[in-house]
């Protein structure tokens, strides 16, 4: 579609889209027009009116790219545009709440260019002597940053997930899991937070970890969950990717070696800083093939703590090597649903790799322990019907 197609001659018709309880998890699409006095979203409902007077602006999303609208006379409803022209339009009004906001924004921007420049910088001056020994001073970074950061920039990343996402809190469903995470904390010889699961309605083959303990599990994992174990091994990996600090490490990385070298100078108040206001690019910033291969070997030892087969998690693996092999010859909408694959390690090569290690564990005395769910039965409650109670013997 071309810019004739999305806007008008004057400029004030742009491509837009909306978030609202009435839409569930999904967001609407349509248009926004800029009127004399407001901005107005025609979408699949009704016209939204959102008037300069007490209308909120600000940026978002990756990279904030995005503008997004909000206002009190229209509750519930965020919308937003990609168009950045957008702003160029609110700015001709000369409205003082419009120009306002626009200031808050374009000094944003300018703070996000300086931090930028500051890094590159850094990273220019640094990159020769220190590049070698980077993932060294970014742990050793990581150690003097306190775990309440982890805590406090995991409970941002979790609001802002239940906004879109919703969380089943079926105790058929959830208590079970969280019986399995209890067995894999025993396991933890380390300072660790407390671990709470949550499950989310999204058929994405995925479950992912928040700095502080939040361990979210998708729908669409457990539904297609062959056994217990291999729950337990998913859950196993995304603690380690707590234990390891692997976000606040991904998030230090970003930032680059000149805050970590002064981090570790003394100073880490700025990097401390950066990372609590950074709590947002959770949401879209993935791990790194290296701290995806660590977590799979410290969540295969949790596995083996826990006296918990770690076969389960090759086995998962393997699943998701048949998804992906199938994903080749699906259209884009079920590609899009393997999204756990896009920034992992090849999964044959991570298959191999643990199955080796698997081979060299020593099996405790009396084998490996059941773990006593029946995941039928959560499937089953999972999908709002229920499963007999079992008959006692």
């Amino acid at each position: 579609m071309n810019d004739a197609d999305t806007r008008t001659s004057g400029g004030t018709r742009f491509e837009a889209a909306a978030f609202h309880p009435r839409f569930g998890e999904k967001r609407d699409t349509g248009t926004l027009l800029l009127l004399a006095d407001r901005l107005r979203y025609e979408g699949s409902s009704d016209p939204v009116d959102l008037p300069f007077n007490g209308l909120t602006v600000r940026s978002g999303g990756a990279s904030d790219r995005l503008i997004f609208f909000t206002h009190l006379e229209a509750p519930g409803w965020s919308i937003y545009t990609s168009d950045r022209t957008v702003l160029v339009v609110l700015r001709a009004t000369g409205h003082a709440e419009i120009l306002g906001a626009l200031r808050h924004i374009q000094r944003r921007r300018s703070r996000g260019l300086w931090i930028t420049g500051m890094v590159l910088g850094g990273v220019a001056f640094a990159l020769v002597a220190l590049w070698s020994t980077r993932g060294v001073l970014v742990e050793a970074a990581a150690d003097r940053v306190p775990l309440s950061i982890d805590e406090r920039i995991g409970a941002v990343a979790m609001s802002q997930i239940t906004l879109t996402r919703k969380v089943i809190d079926d105790p058929q469903v959830v208590t079970p899991l969280r019986e399995i995470v209890r067995s894999l904390e025993g396991a933890i010889d380390a300072p660790a937070p407390t671990f709470k699961l949550f499950v989310v309605e999204d058929e994405t083959l995925n479950a992912f970890a928040l700095p502080g303990g939040n361990i979210l599990v998708n729908t669409g994992l457990i539904r297609r969950a062959a056994s217990a174990d291999e729950i337990a091994g998913v859950l196993a990996h995304e603690i380690a990717h707590v234990t390891e600090r692997h976000s606040i490490r991904n998030l230090i990385g970003s930032v680059g070696l000149f805050v970590v070298v002064q981090a570790m100078l003394g100073d880490v108040s700025g990097l401390v800083a950066i990372i609590a206001d950074g709590g947002s690019t959770l949401l879209s910033t993935g791990f790194s093939r290296d701290f995806e291969r660590e977590a799979d070997e410290v969540g295969l030892g949790y596995l083996a703590e826990a006296r918990i087969d770690p076969a389960g998690m090759v086995s998962f693996f393997r699943k998701m090597l048949q998804e992906e092999k199938t994903a080749i010859e699906l259209p884009d909408a079920v590609e899009q649903t393997l999204s756990f694959l896009s920034t992992h390690p090849t999964t044959e090569e991570r298959i191999e790799r643990l199955q080796r290690r698997i081979d060299r564990l020593k099996v405790p005395e009396g084998g490996y322990q059941t773990i006593d769910i029946d995941l039928e039965r959560v499937k089953a409650a999972l999908n709002g019907t229920s499963s007999p109670e079992p008959t006692p013997e």
